[in-house]
């Protein structure tokens, strides 16, 4: 896994030369849709979930781009077979997404770089 600090340095230079906005068009995965599964009991953290296609075309996109593995990143990462989706665990907040989602340190350092290539949590 990556540190936070190289992840953002690594996205800003992807996000300059434009490999991380034809990444993310390539795999098809622009909008990333993330539904709330209620407070999680042990953490007090909201568990969210992710559609199954969703999570692969986004680990896709990290490990093309030699970001190591998603789920490495996923704070409270569990598959859930029977939904078809995966699950983490992260506040309300937007910054939230960006330390217990995407590798950042909650600054929204790494997910500014992704809002800049066109990419969007919803």
């Amino acid at each position: 896994m990556i540190d936070s600090q190289t992840l953002a340095d690594t996205l800003h230079k992807l996000n300059q030369d434009g490999e991380l906005r034809r990444t993310l068009i390539k795999h098809r995965i622009q909008n990333l849709l993330v539904y709330s599964r209620g407070e999680d009991s042990a953490s007090g953290l909201c568990r969210w979930s992710l559609l199954g296609y969703q999570y692969n075309r986004l680990a896709t996109v990290y490990k093309e781009l030699g970001l190591d593995d998603l789920k490495e990143y996923m704070r409270g990462y569990k598959p859930d077979s029977s939904r078809g989706a995966f699950t983490f665990l992260a506040g309300t907040e937007y910054s939230s997404f960006d330390a217990n989602l995407l590798g950042g340190d909650g600054s929204g350092a790494v997910l500014k770089e992704f809002w800049k290539a066109g990419f969007a949590i919803i």
